[in-house]
This record gives structure tokens, C-alpha cells and sequence, in this order.
């Protein structure tokens, strides 16, 4: 068909292209707007629901399967929409969990291994041990990481939070502590930065201590312990962790407890170490965990199992028995003269 100019007249054919190219933009504007309603609705449930769900629950494996399976999921939706911070957050938490028990089955094998004499066994669980604690430093610091990206540049003035969002500071902070411990054992592969301790004291105050069970204080104390000339004037570390034990006892959540027995057992004090894992045991046994953080209560009860059972590992070349912290084998009074063997272990 030939219009009154001469040229072809548009047919039917044109109208076809030019109604696909709309819809193709059209389609394609639409897909993003839905991808980033979708973004803003998963990270408000993960945040919602999700987070709270798995916190009421006491399996750290499920914790730390769903973080890694769903973290990378729900960090990709800040390319459509704005970024999930607080839901990447404890993503992070669990994902680092795993990393963590893959570093400490790691670390019981090295000690089995030096007791047993088995020299390239000890250095090849050593080696599997420092690959797995770089991997929960890189996953913490990345919880950290988001604590920051939600909540602003962390160890000055206290940021503006809403009461509900307050757990997620306080999962920030004690991740960024986590991060440092696991950097430390890591060779400092992860790079984390050291200023993070003073980073997470100065925010712990942000946080009230007697409603977040005496976890805000710990990890203040945790910090003036170990960095030389960081407690106030007249501050005892050990008296304050001490009160914030009590704080978590009487509430069924006893991370400051946990904090406490991995304080003592890096200040090589194994005879405070061990009293504090059997005191662990028997807060076990007189208060439930609080309904609300069972997860927490239980992952503070693994770290002091694994504290305990390098203890059982290095005097009887096993672990210590299921379901209980305490007592402990008594450390042999005479030492092997072959304790040198294994001496080029750690080079």
C-alpha cells in the first residue's frame, strides 16, 4: 500500500513492532518497580518475623543454615530496592555460626591430634582451623558491617533507634567482638579492623544493661580487659562482668556468662576457666532459658561447650560427656616429657 507521498504506508507489521518495543519498556518498568516492592516486603518480613522467629527457637543449626541459604537472597534485593540492612544482619549472625562450628570442630581436632603425637594431623587441623575461623571473621565483620550501614557510623553518639530495632544493634555489636576473636585465630586474614573494640564499647552504653541481661556491659568489660588502658578510672572489668552475669542468670539469657568463661579462658587463667564453665553449668540448671532469646541462651551454652570440651580433649583425647558442663578431669600432675614434639606445630 503507497501513501499520497509515495512511501510505503505503515501497515500492520509497524504497529506490531511498535506495540511490542512499548510493552517491552512498559514490562520492563513494571518488573522493576516489582522487584523492588518484593525487596521491601521481604526485608520488612525477615525483619518482622523471620528474625524474632528464629531467635524464640534454641537450634543454632537451623539458625545457621537459613542465614546462609537465605542471606544472599535477601542482600541481592538492595539492587532493586533499598538495602536490607537489618535483614542481612542476622543472615550474617547465623551464616558466621556455621563457619564458627566448622572452626571449632577444627580446633578439637588440632588438640587430639598434639595429644595423640600425630604431628602432621595436629598441622593440617591447624590449617583447617584457620581457614574456617577467616570465614566466621569475614561473616561477623559483614554483620557488623550492616550494623553500621543501618544504624550510622557506630562509637560516637548514640544513634536514634527504634525500641524494636535495639536487638539488632545488640546482635551488631557482639558480632563485631566475634569478628575480631576470629581474625585474631585467623592469622588476621580478614582484616578486621581493631578499632572495633573500642567501637563496640563505646556504643555498648547506647543500650540499657539491665534489659538487654547484662550483655551491653559485658562486652564494655570484655574490651577494657584485653585493651590495655581503655576502662574508666577505678573500673574493675572482672566486678562488672561479674554483675552482668547475675543480670543474665536471673533472666534466663546467659550470654554475658559465656562472655565471661572466653574472657578467662584467652587470659590463660585455666582455674577461673574451669570454675566458670561448672558456674555455667548450674545457671543451666536453675533457670529456663528466656522464652523470647532461646537462641541466643543456646548458642551462649555452645561456646561454653566447646570451651569445655577442648578442656576434656587435651587431658583424655575425647570430648566431654552430652548435656553436661561440669565437673572436669583434672589436669594430670605429671606431664609427658614428650611435650616438645609438636613444638614446630603452630610455625
Amino acid at each position: 500500500m503507497i501513501n499520497a507521498h509515495g512511501r510505503p504506508a505503515p501497515g500492520k507489521a509497524f504497529h506490531k513492532i511498535v506495540f511490542a518495543l512499548l510493552a517491552a519498556a512498559l514490562l520492563g518498568g513494571c518488573s522493576g518497580f516489582l522487584y523492588g516492592q518484593t525487596g521491601t516486603v521481604m526485608s520488612g518480613y525477615a525483619t518482622d518475623h523471620m528474625g524474632p522467629y528464629l531467635l524464640a527457637t534454641d537450634d543454632i543449626g537451623l539458625a545457621c543454615r537459613t542465614g546462609g541459604a537465605f542471606g544472599t537472597f535477601m542482600s541481592s534485593f538492595e539492587r532493586v530496592s533499598d538495602r536490607p540492612d537489618l535483614a542481612a544482619l542476622i543472615a550474617n549472625v547465623g551464616a558466621g555460626m556455621c563457619a564458627e562450628a566448622q572452626a571449632w570442630e577444627a580446633d578439637l581436632a588440632y588438640e587430639g591430634a598434639v595429644r595423640a603425637g600425630r604431628a602432621d594431623e595436629a598441622k593440617d587441623a591447624q590449617l583447617r582451623s584457620e581457614r574456617a575461623h577467616l570465614v566466621a571473621a569475614k561473616r561477623f565483620g559483614a554483620a557488623f558491617a550492616r550494623a553500621e550501614s543501618a544504624f550510622g557510623k557506630l562509637g560516637g553518639e548514640c544513634p536514634e533507634i527504634d525500641e524494636e530495632n535495639e536487638i539488632q544493634l545488640l546482635l551488631g555489636l557482639s558480632s563485631g567482638l566475634m569478628a575480631v576473636m576470629h581474625d585474631r585465630a585467623a592469622r588476621g586474614g580478614a582484616g578486621i579492623s581493631m578499632a572495633i573494640p573500642r567501637t563496640v564499647e563505646r556504643t555498648a552504653k547506647c543500650l540499657d544493661n539491665g534489659k538487654w541481661f547484662g550483655v551491653p556491659n559485658a562486652m564494655a568489660a570484655v574490651v577494657w580487659g584485653t585493651v590495655p588502658g581503655s576502662a574508666p578510672k577505678g573500673t574493675n572489668p572482672a566486678d562488672v562482668l561479674t554483675k552482668s552475669v547475675a543480670i543474665g542468670d536471673k533472666a534466663g539469657l546467659r550470654l554475658s556468662r559465656a562472655m565471661q568463661v572466653l574472657f578467662l579462658a584467652s587470659s590463660g587463667d585455666e582455674a577461673k576457666t574451669r570454675a566458670a564453665i561448672v558456674g555455667f553449668g548450674k545457671a543451666l540448671e536453675s533457670k529456663k532459658a528466656h522464652k523470647q532469646y532461646r537462641l541466643l541462651d543456646s548458642y551462649a551454652m555452645t561456646m561454653v561447650r566447646h570451651q569445655s570440651d577442648l578442656i576434656w580433649m587435651r587431658e583424655k583425647g575425647y570430648r566431654g560427656p552430652t548435656g553436661e558442663l561440669g565437673p572436669l578431669p583434672e589436669k594430670p600432675v605429671d606431664d609427658s616429657d614428650d611435650a616438645d614434639l609438636l613444638e614446630d606445630v603452630g610455625e
